[in-house]
């Protein structure tokens, strides 16, 4: 089972700049299970455990021992003739049957994506398909929060801004294979343009 952890970033609140939510997908396999969001309440203790548990999971004494060697690979992501950015991407491998060392990561500033597999940089060399979505929250609705006084996020709607043909693996057009080469090796997908997708909450 995978479980991602993804922060979106759409207004500020709480002294959060720029965080509205952290958004929690649950996969089995190549199957999406379900999503939801993580109140703001318990937003800072939760970025501080991801933040922990990156730093214990990327020591050297915790990198499992069955992983193969790592090879560097960045994608690069493009949407309407610019870099993407916060989109998520995984790297699944073909066959499935070796699911277990998918890589991920999500793209920064420039649109690109510096892969990793289990909290490592690089990815094991094979062939990959290619997954690629972004959500966003807008119709933002804010309350008092009669305890702070301060106004908050009480709902919102969660929509994709990338075609749903490019997040799943029966449908992705784009595969890679790493050939096991120590260069760095960066590969470039356009998901065309912009879409907003509305998406039903958990």
């Amino acid at each position: 089972m995978i479980l991602w952890i993804l922060v979106n970033r759409k207004t500020s609140f709480w002294k959060l700049p720029f965080i509205a939510s952290i958004i929690i997908s649950f996969r089995i396999g190549n199957k999406l299970l379900f999503t939801f969001n993580i109140s703001q309440i318990l937003m800072r203790k939760i970025l501080l455990i991801v933040l922990l548990t990156t730093i214990v999971g990327c020591s050297p004494n915790n990198k499992p021992s069955d992983l193969p060697p790592l090879y560097p690979c960045t994608i690069a992501i493009k949407q309407d003739d610019l870099p993407l950015t916060e989109a998520a991407v995984e790297l699944l491998p073909i066959p499935p049957t070796v699911a277990k060392y998918r890589a991920a990561s999500i793209t920064g500033t420039d649109g690109k994506a510096s892969m990793t597999t289990y909290g490592f940089s690089g990815v094991p060399a094979g062939k990959y398909k290619v997954v690629i979505s972004k959500n966003i929250q807008d119709d933002l609705v804010y309350g008092d929060n009669p305890s702070t006084g301060q106004k908050e996020i009480v709902s919102f709607q969660k929509y994709a801004t990338v075609e749903s043909k490019y997040s799943s693996t029966e449908t992705t057009p784009y595969e890679i294979e790493i050939t096991g080469k120590k260069k760095k090796a960066e590969h470039i997908f356009d998901v065309g343009k912009s879409v907003k997708i509305k998406i039903r909450i958990s």
